[in-house]
């Protein structure tokens, strides 16, 4: 008898037990799905733009034709604007000028491009030197006047336009010769650099001008010659 007992005891015991919840369970495991799109923090991935129409990286060498503006000046641009007022450049300081009609015409273009000419006219030359002999200040117009040769051609020519350069570096060579390099605005239409050499130890000098354009490569670039005497003022 004392043993049915024990065995019910033991059967109501272990049915209590199992109906006491466990606090102590762990969450519900996390679902392996991936997560909803639209869950927050999650961007879609973006649509790729449209390349820009005409975007690519290689142009066209621009045409000579300059009709377009903003075109920069050469490296070395003068700073200080053309005058003709000239410089104090002290005792015994002297002032040599000069100038031609026109200089020979240049043809170049051609190739892939039109085929244009250029002439540099009413060039005028000031020179001024103080007493010991060092170059001061020069000053270079010139009026550019470039033609289409090419038949059928779609581009036009510059319009005529005055240039003006001044004295940017003055170098005396071991010859006695002096070379001076000047520089234009950037409204120069188109940019060139100008090169001049002479000998200032005589009254009227000869001097070797050579302008080059820089603002486009080959084709459409040029070089011009001119031989220009100045006289002591």
């Amino acid at each position: 008898m004392r043993t049915l007992l024990s065995v019910a005891f033991f059967a109501l015991t272990t049915a209590a037990a199992c109906a006491t919840p466990n606090l102590g369970d762990p969450d519900p495991p996390i679902s392996d799905a991936p997560p909803s799109k639209h869950a927050a923090g999650t961007v879609s991935p973006a649509t790729p733009l449209p390349s820009t129409s005409g975007g690519s990286s290689t142009l066209p060498p621009a045409p000579s034709s300059s009709g377009t503006s903003g075109i920069p000046g050469p490296s070395g641009t003068a700073s200080a604007p053309y005058s003709d007022a000239g410089v104090d450049a002290g005792p015994q300081a002297r002032r040599w000028k000069g100038g031609v009609t026109s200089t020979s015409p240049v043809d170049f273009g051609g190739g892939a491009e039109c085929k244009y000419r250029i002439t540099l006219e009413q060039v005028t030359v000031d020179v001024t030197a103080a007493g010991n002999g060092d170059i001061v200040a020069t000053n270079v117009t010139a009026l550019a006047v470039e033609q289409v040769l090419s038949s059928p051609c779609n581009n036009t020519a510059i319009p005529p336009h005055t240039h003006y350069y001044s004295l940017i570096t003055a170098t005396l060579l071991p010859s006695g010769v002096s070379h001076l390099e000047l520089a234009g605005p950037s409204t120069n239409h188109p940019a060139a650099s100008l090169v001049i050499e002479g000998d200032f130890r005589t009254i009227n000098p000869a001097l070797s001008l050579q302008w080059h354009r820089t603002d486009y490569g080959p084709p459409l670039d040029w070089t011009v010659n001119a031989q220009v005497t100045v006289k002591l003022q």
